[in-house]
């Protein structure tokens, strides 16, 4: 009995993990085979990507039913315009249309009617009313498209010459070429033209550099000098340095060996320190333009 319900005990085989690298390189070797394939388009055999493949092949069979419905509608509609040529009272007795014939026609005999009882001269008078009110709606139409051309020509027109305008006060006032620039060159125009004055760039150039200048001023005069640098970092402080360089020292200046000899009590001599409130003002002239 034991040796029976030992053979009968089901058996227990532990899984066996798959190789990970085996499974990378088949996984790799797949999306390799899988990456390129080849179309004829037109006779010519071409290569894409499969994923390319894949989004067009789903554009073209959404384009497909999209074609399919169109045809099937107009199918329809010629369908019922050949059944209406044919036998237009069943088709316009239809109930699926919802139209009530005895009606059109009842309005439209009474019309004819009202027409051929009419007086001549007042059926005339009514006509040329009519074609007049149309041709003045067709006139109106016509000028307003040609109003819409104009405002558009006119628009394009202003948009070139102040790109033009904005570009060349730009080149000469030396002013950032930035987007904030721009803004702040068309506000003052704007603001120009609110008080009745066509103001062009160049006339508000000098505010828009004051401003910047006072900004400036204000952010950089209570900063001392370590500081300061830090705030600019170390490529505005070279330009910085090799521009009051060269208003110390121009090219064409003699060297110190051309320069006549002194005494070496007067070579010995150091110039006076100054304060640090004097040094800040002194690169603060600088700065302006001022020395």
């Amino acid at each position: 009995m034991e040796g029976q319900a030992a053979a009968a005990a089901p058996v227990t085989e532990t899984p066996v993990a798959p190789d990970a690298s085996t499974d990378a390189t088949e996984t790799a070797a797949q999306a390799e085979a899988k990456r390129k394939l080849k179309v004829k388009i037109d006779g010519v055999e071409q290569e894409f990507d499969e994923d390319e493949v894949i989004r067009d092949f789903g554009k073209g069979r959404a384009a497909d039913k999209k074609f399919q419905e169109a045809a099937a509608l107009r199918k329809e509609a010629v369908s019922f315009i050949e059944a209406l040529k044919k036998d237009p009272l069943s088709v316009l007795t239809n109930p699926k249309l919802g139209i009530n014939l005895r009606e059109i026609a009842e309005t439209h005999l009474l019309s004819i009617l009202e027409d051929e009882m009419m007086d001549p001269k007042d059926r005339e008078l009514r006509d040329l009313k009519k074609e007049k009110s149309s041709r003045e709606e067709r006139e109106a139409a016509e000028e307003a498209a040609r109003k819409e051309v104009e405002e558009q020509a006119r628009v394009e027109h202003h948009r070139q010459k102040y790109e033009q305008e904005f570009q060349a006060c730009l080149d000469a006032s030396g002013l950032p070429k930035t987007p904030f620039t721009v803004k702040r060159l068309a506000h003052y125009m704007r603001m120009g033209m609110m008080n009745g004055l066509e103001l062009s760039p160049q006339d508000v150039a000098h505010k828009v550099k004051e401003e910047y200048m006072e900004e400036q001023k204000s952010l950089f005069s209570g900063l001392d000098g370590e500081n300061l640098l830090k705030l600019l970092g170390d490529d505005l402080a070279k330009k910085i340095r090799k521009f009051d360089t060269s208003r110390v020292v121009s090219p064409g200046k003699a060297t110190l060996m051309d320069q006549p000899r002194v005494s070496e009590k007067a070579a010995s001599k150091r110039p006076d320190k100054i304060s640090k409130e004097d040094w800040k003002a002194k690169m603060d002239r600088i700065k302006a333009g001022l020395e």
